[in-house]
């Protein structure tokens, strides 16, 4: 069993996206990493009749308000969902979206995490709704977890802490080595959010959301259909990591649309972010890219801004960052009761 010192509480980073969820804990040295992920989907459980499948079922089922919810690959293989339910600017207040924080709370405790039932848990909000839904959010969210600890930071803000702190809570000396003023650019699926840190400090005016990769994957959805090959919008988003596709039991190369895709959409968040860092951008220390569709842009983005950057296993860097503040969090509460005591 994974296991935290007993004075101290899990920490869990927890990165809701709109197409996946990623969380991270550590192990009980905190060195190591222990990673979940899962498609973000929800939609109410229906009867199972098989026992295998059924028992599979149970591991990706919550209870919300008295009423069960299948989430992650359960939800995908055995409901019809609408895949554009994660687009509602108050999507973090639906039971879709409690569904998800509690399965990934579920997903931890069953790879062996301990006390997952009162973590102290860091998620995060895009940045545009940052001021005006934190505290709506931390309240809906102690409501399903009240013997947790709930933190709501900027999203794009996770990939910052990445450097600032280390895994065990501990400020790093990153910032001092390469600089504390940065740009943040996270490229989701449904959108790209942006942030500035000048001298350590988030410039609010900087904060913005753009268009995500669903725009690449209508692109290639356009591109694949002059082949005459027909999918929906979710195996195009997941077509970007494969390059490939099933077709009638074949195999089918599409790396060639998947270029052609690209570059509107990389054009798309260059403008957005020049428009909001663009009087700070040259003199930053450098502009950092995360989230699944960081891998895809980056060369677009250097192109224009030879300093950018893309995070180390980039999918997990809004949750990782979010872990290590966690840790952090905690390391200074203990230092503050210390002090008092």
């Amino acid at each position: 069993m994974y296991q935290s010192p007993s004075s101290l509480r899990t920490v869990i980073g927890l990165d809701i996206g709109r197409s996946t969820v990623k969380a991270v804990t550590r192990s009980k040295n905190g060195n190591s990493a222990i990673q979940v992920m899962f498609p973000s989907i929800v939609a109410p459980a229906i009867e199972i009749s098989t026992d295998s499948e059924r028992s599979k079922a149970a591991l990706d089922t919550v209870v919300i308000k008295g009423k069960e919810f299948f989430f992650g690959e359960t939800a995908a293989i055995q409901s019809r969902v609408d895949l554009d339910s994660g687009m509602r600017d108050d999507w973090v207040f639906t039971d879709e979206h409690r569904a998800l924080f509690l399965g990934a709370i579920k997903r931890l405790k069953n790879r062996g995490v301990e006390r997952t039932e009162n973590a102290i848990v860091v998620v995060g909000l895009p940045g545009k709704h940052y001021s005006n839904q934190r505290a709506n959010l931390k309240d809906d969210l102690t409501a399903i977890y009240p013997d947790g600890q709930i933190i709501v930071l900027p999203q794009p803000l996770g990939p910052f802490q990445l450097m600032q702190f280390q895994a065990n809570g501990l400020e790093s000396d990153e910032l001092q080595r390469r600089g504390n003023s940065w740009g943040i650019i996270e490229i989701g699926q449904y959108t790209t959010d942006f942030c500035v840190v000048l001298n350590g400090r988030i410039v609010e005016r900087c904060f913005g959301s753009s268009n995500g990769m669903t725009v690449a994957a209508e692109g290639l959805r356009n591109l694949l259909a002059k082949r005459g090959i027909s999918i929906g919008l979710e195996e195009a988003s997941r077509a970007f990591v494969d390059r490939q596709i099933k077709h009638y039991g074949q195999v089918e190369d599409i790396g060639v649309e998947i270029d052609q895709a690209i570059p509107a959409l990389a054009e798309d968040i260059r403008v957005k972010a020049n428009a909001l860092m663009g009087e700070h951008a040259r003199a930053l220390d450098g502009i950092l890219l995360a989230g699944g569709g960081a891998p895809l842009i980056f060369e677009h983005i250097r192109n224009h801004w030879p300093h950018a950057k893309l995070c180390d296993d980039s999918r997990f860097a809004v949750a990782e960052g979010f872990s290590r503040f966690g840790a952090g969090f905690q390391l200074h509460k203990q230092n503050q009761t210390a002090k008092a005591a």
